[in-house]
């Protein structure tokens, strides 16, 4: 094997660890990536669950406000929403184990969207029945007792499959804290929120209605209250707030973030704060009489505000993800970068290393080549003579003289071999 060869080897020899190194780190970037892009689906995938969150609860709430007829009048929203949560879940079911398996291993084998949808048609397939047998009924209480069941299942279902849907996106895990109390807001608060606005909307419209309210309506009143207070709306505020303060440490400021954020979060304790209030009137009695529409109006309010701080909140986390997705993607070309770099460095030093070392060798070889023909042939010719018995003194001499001067031409050849062996030295 020639000496080039080896000592290209050799370079390679060492350029395997570095690729090794290399190939862990855009592993573990491509991880980062990978992560981040499983959080958009499920972004993704939570959009049409809320729609259909909103649009069963005002289903209900419609139900309780306007009658049968007009709560039948309005499911058709719900069926375009049950369509785009079936496409939704075509595309990205799978990936996030709305499946029977997944779904099974965690003990969720209910919350599927076709239950769900088959459901919702039995549901306004009654609510069509009712309205047809009672079409000058605006009120049955036993009728939306009823209907609230079944209401209240569907929503239950939902919210379930919001909770599956963040565990299996990994959004539940989202390593950065600007992102992560965004998530919070989003995946946790937020549906929380507008399930409880809902209840306390349609519960204090209803005990309005009939005369309320009573000391046990008063303490349930309270409750809403407290719940609605210090449960959701300064855990919203919390963790919008703790988002928009740590975005700087995460990727640079996000524009967007600390542009539409605060207003959106301002407009939404903007209506859901005298709506708080307004039920903690009626539940300590400072609030002497209401109205039942004003009460509805106020709890409506509240609960779209809320719906609107979602859509902004959600497009603002996006955001988010997709600005890391982009810092990762640049680290990751600038490490291939920085690795080729590293490694065309390489290749040309030992190159250059090569030609010092193979150069002067070659060149060692064309000057003890001419030596080596020399001395065989005054082999030759001093063995003839011996063998003829011929001796001529010049000669003899002459062979000697050539003899001598091949010899200090290989001892040059070999003092410069050596210096190329151990390094150039001072004397």
């Amino acid at each position: 094997m020639s000496v080039s060869r080896k000592i290209l080897l050799i370079a390679l020899s060492f350029a395997l660890p570095i690729a090794v190194l290399v190939y862990l780190t855009v592993i573990n970037i491509d991880a980062n990536i990978t992560f981040a892009q499983w959080e958009l689906k499920g972004d993704e995938y939570q959009r049409p669950l809320e729609e259909l969150l909103h649009c069963l609860q005002s289903e209900q709430i419609t139900l309780h406000s306007s009658g049968i007829k007009a709560a039948a009048e309005t499911s058709k929203k719900i069926d375009s929403a049950f369509q785009r949560l079936e496409q939704t879940d075509h595309r990205l079911g799978l990936d996030l184990q709305f499946t029977e398996e997944g779904l099974a291993k965690r003990h969720r084998e209910h919350e599927r969207v076709a239950v769900a949808h088959q459901e919702w048609t039995e549901l306004a397939r009654e609510l069509a029945q009712a309205e047809d047998m009672s079409p000058g009924l605006e009120h049955d209480s036993k009728l939306d007792g009823k209907f609230d069941d079944k209401f209240d299942h569907l929503v239950s279902d939902l919210r379930t499959m919001i909770t599956h849907m963040g565990d299996t996106s990994n959004l539940i895990l989202d390593p950065d804290l600007d992102s992560y109390y965004l998530m919070d807001v989003t995946l946790l608060a937020l549906p929380q929120t507008q399930d409880r606005l809902a209840q306390a909307t349609q519960y204090g419209y209803e005990v309005l209605r009939w005369g309320g309210p009573t000391e046990p309506e008063k303490i349930r009143l309270a409750v809403y209250a407290a719940m609605l207070h210090e449960a959701d709306a300064n855990r919203v505020a919390g963790s919008s707030w703790t988002s928009v303060n740590e975005d700087a440490g995460f990727y640079g400021t996000s524009a967007s973030l600390q542009t539409r954020l605060p207003p959106a979060l301002l407009k939404y304790e903007e209506a859901n704060g005298p709506f708080i209030q307004v039920i903690k009137g009626l539940a300590d009695g400072s609030v002497a009489a209401m109205s039942p529409e004003a009460y509805l109006r106020s709890g409506l309010t509240a609960r779209e505000e809320s719906f609107a701080f979602w859509n902004t909140a959600v497009a603002e986390e996006d955001t988010l993800l997709h600005r890391r997705i982009a810092h990762f993607e640049q680290r990751r070309a600038r490490s291939l970068l920085l690795a080729f770099a590293a490694v065309l460095a390489a290749g040309l030093l030992a190159f250059w290393l090569t030609r010092s070392i193979t150069r002067p060798l070659l060149g060692l070889v064309a000057s003890l080549s001419p030596g080596a023909v020399l001395l065989s042939v005054c082999v030759e010719r001093i063995f003839d003579a011996s063998e003829n018995n011929f001796a001529n003194r010049d000669e003899t001499d002459l062979i000697c003289q050539e003899l001598d001067a091949n010899c200090d031409a290989v001892r040059q050849a070999v003092a410069q071999l050596e210096t190329q062996v151990k390094g150039a030295t001072r004397t």
